[in-house]
């Protein structure tokens, strides 16, 4: 138990400065709403990272999603496209659909 927690506080130290990456150097000049997408980002990734290395299983490896539908890794992706529920068309759009099965 004792190498868990260990573990453990060695990730949270690891953790400590990790906005540093976006609170300094070229990166620092943002908004309060940059900042706040700053810490959104490193939760996310944490989130990826803790998934794949604690739910992961080596003796049954699996293909899995990296990201769920809501969320998008450094941006938009089109391999992210087909996970997307489909958006709702105009009713024109859904008129025009139908016609155009016809």
């Amino acid at each position: 138990m004792a190498g868990a927690g260990t573990a453990f506080r060695e990730l949270l130290d690891l953790l400590r400065n990790a906005d540093q990456t976006f609170l300094t150097g070229p990166r620092a000049d943002m908004d309060e709403t940059g900042v706040a997408e700053g810490y959104r980002h490193l939760t996310h990734l944490l989130g990826y990272a803790l998934d794949l290395h604690l739910e992961g299983d080596a003796e049954r490896p699996g293909f899995v999603r990296l990201a769920p539908p809501t969320r998008r890794i450094l941006g938009e992706n089109v391999d992210q496209a087909e996970a997307l529920p489909e958006q709702p068309t105009s009713s024109v759009g859904r008129l025009n659909e139908l016609k155009a099965r016809r």
